[in-house]
């Protein structure tokens, strides 16, 4: 415990559980230094130049910001390790003095010339007839557009290089001397006859009977519409290769004539007894094949389907 003077009282031990003895909390001092007495553990703020100096004195471990030198030098004597902006000559040339390594802009001439005085590389905008002409001069490279005719002649000279519209002749004649190499449209017929002289190439549509008859003669490669007799009969007289509507009867019978090939459908209990009278043709539900002599087909009454199927020998298929 403290006393009234701020000193620490006796030493008062007293026994643990296990018979050791522990120092009082007013005797912590020989342990455990009080805040005022720190200094023999951990030196006080103003006595931490034994571990790390002050600010004041750190020259010791780290210069300070004024004495730098001796490990950076400061900026104003940079020359040592970084020269300054003003020294920088003997590095990196200014840029007023820059002749020696890199040239400034009013010294370019040594390495590039300037704008100015190109022209002993590269030619400023007035002298670049040394390289390349100027617009005024540049029949010596690319002629003019009044001077093309040493390169290009002009519109009203192209008879040099390609002949004018209206001297086309020697290399493609013009419309109206287009004889000499297409014929115009009235003379068409060295080359292609025109529309009424084209019996000599193709003939016309009234004289294409030497090619293609025309429709009134067709009889002599296809028949009219009212001469087709000789290669199709007409509707009307269709009896020689087809029979008319009317005439039917000899190639295949009428709707009313058809008892002589395939009863009618009331009469067709001779061939195909009704559904009401099969009894007649088969008794029971059995399949019977009958043999149809104007047909010279079979018929089938399948009982599962209860229906007539009718193979035809000819075509190999069977029709319900």
């Amino acid at each position: 415990m403290l006393d009234q003077r701020g000193r620490h009282g006796s030493c008062q031990t007293q026994p643990g559980r296990h018979g050791r003895v522990r120092p009082s909390l007013g005797d912590t001092g020989r342990v455990r230094p009080s805040l005022g007495d720190t200094d023999r553990v951990r030196p006080s703020l103003g006595d931490t130049d034994r571990v790390r100096p002050s600010l004041g004195d750190t020259d010791r471990v780290r210069p300070s910001l004024g004495d730098t030198d001796r490990v950076r030098p400061s900026l104003g004597d940079t020359d040592r390790v970084r020269p300054s902006l003003g020294d920088l000559d003997r590095v990196r040339p200014s840029l007023g003095d820059t002749g020696r390594v890199r040239p400034s802009l009013g010294d370019l001439d040594r390495v590039r010339p300037s704008l100015g005085d190109t022209g002993r590389v590269r030619p400023s905008l007035e002298d670049t007839d040394r390289v390349i002409p100027s617009l005024g001069d540049t029949d010596r490279v690319i002629p003019s557009l009044g001077d093309t005719d040493r390169v290009r002649p002009s519109l009203g000279d192209t008879d040099r290089v390609r002949p004018s519209l209206g001297a086309t002749d020697r290399v493609r004649p013009s419309l109206g001397d287009t004889d000499r190499v297409i014929p115009s449209l009235g003379d068409t017929d060295r080359v292609r006859p025109s529309l009424g002289d084209t019996d000599r190439v193709r003939p016309s549509l009234g004289a294409t009977d030497r090619v293609i008859p025309s429709l009134g003669d067709t009889d002599r490669v296809r028949p009219s519409l009212g001469d087709t007799d000789r290669v199709r009969p007409s509707l009307g007289a269709t009896d020689r290769v087809r029979p008319s509507l009317g005439d039917t009867d000899r190639v295949r019978p009428s709707l009313g004539d058809l008892d002589r090939v395939r009863p009618s459908l009331g009469d067709t209990d001779r061939v195909r007894p009704s559904l009401g009278d099969t009894d007649r043709v088969i008794p029971s539900w059995e399949t019977r094949i009958v043999l149809d002599p104007a047909w010279e087909t079979w018929i089938v009454l399948d009982p599962a389907w209860e229906t007539w199927i009718v193979l035809d020998p000819a075509w190999e298929t069977w029709m319900c």
